[in-house]
């Protein structure tokens, strides 16, 4: 029997560990290093509605300056039909990690365009994905746009996702909703499998001494599963489909916890970015150490034990526990 087999989204997983979107999915040797690894799934890097948008534009204006060039000139452009768009090489790829993998491939959307979302995910399921993750981010700079307009665009788009392909369909979200247990129903009745939280956010710094914006990636630390783990433990009891846990997942630790707050898979990127792929045996042995530690049967049976609801004190998991923090701490203080 194999102790941490999960199910996530309908796909059977031999552990709960995804490959997340990184450098290391990007390339096919890699993958396969993943794979030997005993990671369970990968997820591709994505495929920005914004890289298509831009690129149907390019390839138009290409079409028209051979139209309306001259002979001399057209004839130092390159033929069109050799040609290959973003969308097209995504679809390569996925061919190709099929063919020499075994394990779940899950292909990336991200944007909120509807109409080239749906395109694309048919293209995509077509090409052999078994599942696609929708990664929804928008920065919202507008007053005049409501939080419930926001929600029911997003409702929208999942619907008609779902209307388009039959693949299992993860969507990742942020944590920055109003009523995250509402969002989340509304978001499952749409027909979606899985709901990974959160996305993380690559913040815009200002450079003090050229005064420009400046974008730099910073990798997760353990400290920010934490609020991953809360989340999860709370969302729990209010969904039937799959969670998925992804940020600061970085070593058994945090990847038990997840699941004792009713996680079904855990998305490592940085971890394995910092340490290397060969870090992801260890973690699986530590696993099965602690479930005959504990003398747990497996993964599943210890899966959402310490959810909101099941939890001996669920105040835990709300703002009590802050005031009691606080209040302990300034005890300590007056001492």
């Amino acid at each position: 029997m194999n102790k941490l087999a999960m199910n996530y989204a309908g796909l059977e997983l031999k552990n709960p560990l995804i490959a997340s979107s990184s450098p290391l999915t990007g390339k096919l040797e890699s993958a396969l290093q993943l794979q030997q690894a005993g990671i369970a799934a990968i997820i591709l890097p994505s495929l920005f509605e914004e890289e298509v948008i831009q690129e149907e534009e390019e390839f138009y204006a290409y079409l028209m300056e051979q139209d309306i060039g001259s002979a001399e000139h057209s004839s130092f452009l390159p033929d069109s039909l050799g040609y290959k768009n973003a969308t097209e090489r995504y679809l390569e790829r996925i061919e190709s990690y099929k063919q020499n993998l075994s394990i779940p491939l899950i292909a990336s959307l991200n944007g909120i365009d509807a109409e080239i979302l749906a395109e694309r995910a048919v293209e995509i399921a077509e090409a052999g994905a078994d599942a696609i993750e929708i990664n929804l981010y928008q920065v919202v700079c507008r007053a005049d746009c409501s939080a419930e307009q926001i929600e029911q665009k997003y409702i929208a788009l999942l619907k008609q996702l779902r209307a388009a392909v039959s693949v299992p369909l993860i969507v990742k979200i942020s944590s920055q909703f109003t009523s995250l247990p509402h969002f989340a129903q509304q978001l499952e009745q749409t027909g979606v499998n899985a709901l990974a939280i959160f996305n993380r956010f690559y913040q815009p710094d200002i450079h003090l001494d050229s005064l420009q914006i400046k974008h730099e990636i910073k990798l997760s630390t353990p400290y920010e599963s934490l609020k991953r783990i809360r989340w999860t433990a709370i969302l729990r009891d209010h969904l039937q489909i799959s969670i998925g846990v992804t940020g600061g997942m970085h070593d058994a630790n945090q990847i038990l916890k997840a699941i004792l707050a009713g996680a079904d898979a855990t998305y490592m990127c940085s971890s394995l970015l910092n340490n290397g792929i060969d870090i992801i045996p260890p973690i699986l042995d530590a696993m099965n150490y602690w479930l005959e530690e504990k003398e747990c049967l497996s993964l599943q049976q210890i899966k959402g034990s310490m959810s909101y609801n099941k939890a001996i004190d669920s105040s835990d998991y709300e703002r009590a526990a802050y005031v009691d923090l606080i209040s302990k701490n300034n005890w300590r203080l007056n001492e």
